[in-house]
Formats: C-alpha cells, sequence, structure tokens
C-alpha cells in the first residue's frame, strides 16, 4: 500500500498541499494529481456524484501516488464505508454540529473492536483481493484519515468537544460559516477569522491538525497560504477544478477582448 501522502508530508515536517475536484471528471481527477499536489480532495457534497463515480476519481488520483480524500455529500457511516473500500485515504465529515456527529464518523472509519466499519477482502483498496485483507487493516489503522467540517456555529462553539473525539484533522470552512454568521460569503470577515483562528488554536492543543481552505486567486494564494500557516494550519487546500476552468478562461478572454 502506498503511503498517506499528508501524513508524509507532515511527517517530513512540510506543509501537506492539496486541492479540489468537484466535477465528475476523471481527467480532471488525473490532471490535478499528476500537478504534484500531495492530496487532492474530491467533492461529493457540491458535485452530486454517485459511489461509483466517486471510485473512480479515487482510482485516478491514488494512481499517481496522490492520496484522494473524499468529502462525504451527508454523515453517513456507510458511505464512509463505501469510499474507503473504494481506496480513498481519508474521509471529510460536512456540516458538524457536535462530538456526537464527529464520533459516528470517526468509529465508521475504524474497524472493530475500536469502529464499526465492515469488512472485506476483495475491495478496491485491497486491490481487489491481490493485497492480503490483514496487511490493509494494518495499514488502514495508520493511515486512513477522518477529517470534519467546521463551518457552522454550533460546531465554532463545540470546538472544544469535536477535537477530543478522535477526528485526524479539522477542516475550516469560511464560506458557509461567514453565512450562517449573517457576512453573506465574506471569509475575510474580521468575526470570521478570529472564529476560525480560535478552532485552529484549540485544536492544536488536543494535537488535532487543521486544515485550511483557500479562496484566492492564484496571483495571491502563497500570501493566504501564509496567513493560516502561521495561524498554526499545516495542511492547506487551494483552487479547484472548476475554479481554473473559468478563471483560466475568463483570463484568456479578457486578452482577447483587450484587442476588440
Amino acid at each position: 500500500m502506498r503511503p498517506n501522502q499528508v501524513r508524509a508530508a507532515l511527517g517530513a515536517g512540510r506543509p501537506a498541499w492539496g486541492t479540489w475536484v468537484q466535477t465528475r471528471s476523471v481527467e480532471a481527477a488525473e490532471a490535478a494529481a499528476a500537478t504534484g499536489y500531495d492530496f487532492v480532495v474530491i467533492d461529493m457534497q457540491h458535485g452530486a456524484h454517485s459511489i461509483g463515480e466517486a471510485a473512480d476519481l479515487i482510482r485516478a488520483v491514488n494512481g499517481h501516488n496522490v492520496s484522494a480524500v473524499v468529502r462525504l455529500p451527508e454523515c453517513s457511516p456507510r458511505l464512509v464505508s463505501h469510499l474507503l473500500d473504494a481506496g480513498a485515504h481519508g474521509v471529510l465529515a460536512p456540516e458538524l454540529r457536535s462530538a456526537d456527529d464527529a464520533r459516528r464518523v470517526v468509529a465508521a472509519a475504524q474497524y472493530a473492536p475500536a469502529g464499526t466499519r465492515g469488512g472485506c477482502p476483495t475491495v478496491q483498496a485491497t486491490a481487489h483481493g491481490a493485497l492480503p485483507w490483514a496487511q490493509y487493516r494494518a495499514w488502514a489503522a495508520d493511515e486512513v484519515m477522518v477529517w470534519g467540517l467546521i463551518e457552522t456555529p454550533e460546531a465554532v462553539s463545540a470546538i472544544a468537544q469535536i477535537v477530543e473525539t478522535g477526528l485526524h484533522a479539522v477542516v475550516l470552512g469560511p464560506f458557509d460559516l461567514s453565512v450562517a454568521m449573517g457576512h453573506g460569503g465574506d471569509v475575510d470577515h474580521p468575526e470570521v477569522v478570529d472564529a476560525l483562528a480560535a478552532v485552529t488554536k484549540t485544536a492544536a492543543a488536543a494535537g488535532v491538525e487543521t486544515v485550511a481552505v483557500l479562496f484566492d486567486e492564484v496571483p495571491h494564494v502563497a500570501a493566504g497560504a501564509r496567513r493560516w500557516l502561521d495561524h498554526g494550519c499545516r495542511i492547506i487546500t487551494a483552487s479547484s477544478d472548476r475554479w481554473c476552468l473559468t478563471q483560466g478562461w475568463a483570463g484568456a478572454l479578457s486578452r482577447l477582448r483587450s484587442l476588440d
């Protein structure tokens, strides 16, 4: 089994860099992985993927020795099992509101006696049985990551309890949090930034990693990353397939129209 590249990056003392794939395009997933990111988040929540489509994207990402992490459309133990069986190196639970929400997802990602994940020796994660299941089980115990998205005021208020549930990382959700706080998508509003900085501090005190999601345009992405690195985040995501397509096309068209 290939190592979880997020864990490998952190173990080497450097940040782990990731990006997002929201479309159902295998080619987009391959292109994202081929550029050299440590991990790619496959977004089932906003991408409307079926389980089979997500499994194809996981295979495409993992094939480049890049770790596939899947954002679930809902906190469903059944989906956690399906996606880890498909070879995902991690799952991201959306819309956490309480420690109980987090515990259910953590349990679903672990085999008994630690959790409730069902076992099968012939799944995509074991190369359909070519890899002994006992070997995969040992790998999964060490390498699979469970992340939780902090994007509601309830989750911010409960963060001290959420980080004690066994999550490996909390993911900062500035856009939804800004909407819920009445700031209409302003991810840089001081109240949003302060709330998420406090989440990062609480997570760090509990030994839990924090993932920052950048909304900066490409020329400003390093500055955005530096801000969250300074807050203590060690896992950073930037851009997405949809963002790259629209910004790339819009940028080219803008330059062409300058010749009108």
